[in-house]
């Protein structure tokens, strides 16, 4: 992820062991999440959001790029990741770290951390490939939202209808 001054939205979480949402199982554990994040979304009008029910999977660009991958929880749309989802994991709870980019520029992000050209060894590691694997808010969702703020809004009160 490429953090830079009002580029992304951040939503950051913590669930103690003793509370009704945390789960043992880091996959289970990351869906209720996502869905929070999807249904903020989807009433801010996006479509085609799914969340992703299994193991991280990687990409040709997620060794270097880490939202370049796909880990459990993360929201998508129409296949491309929209929000990224990390989890610090204690014996005290965890802490759930969520970003979601208001524009992505994935062949930028391919200058900046290589030469952004596919090589023999990596033949789909070029610019447009790791473009196509991610999409900011401002496709998703277009004109709606006119602030991060109102997006945090959103999040907020679905976690808030996600509690027990």
């Amino acid at each position: 992820m490429l953090v830079a001054p009002g580029a992304q939205v951040w939503v950051e979480l913590w669930v103690p062991r003793a509370d009704p949402l945390w789960d043992d199982d880091i996959v289970a554990g990351a869906q209720w999440v996502g869905a929070t994040w999807a249904r903020a979304l989807a009433s801010l009008g996006a479509r085609d959001l799914e969340v992703h029910g299994g193991r991280a999977t990687r990409t040709a660009w997620s060794d270097t790029v880490c939202f370049a991958g796909i880990g459990p929880g993360e929201v998508l749309v129409a296949g491309r990741k929209v929000v990224g989802l990390s989890q610090r994991r204690t014996s005290a709870g965890v802490r759930i770290h969520t970003v979601a980019p208001l524009c992505w520029d994935g062949e930028a992000i391919a200058l900046l951390v290589g030469d952004g050209r596919a090589t023999v060894a990596h033949p789909h590691r070029d610019p447009a490939a790791l473009a196509a694997v991610a999409v900011g808010l401002d496709l998703v969702l277009g004109d709606v939202v006119d602030t991060d703020a109102s997006i945090v809004r959103a999040v907020e009160a679905a976690v808030v209808s996600a509690l027990p």
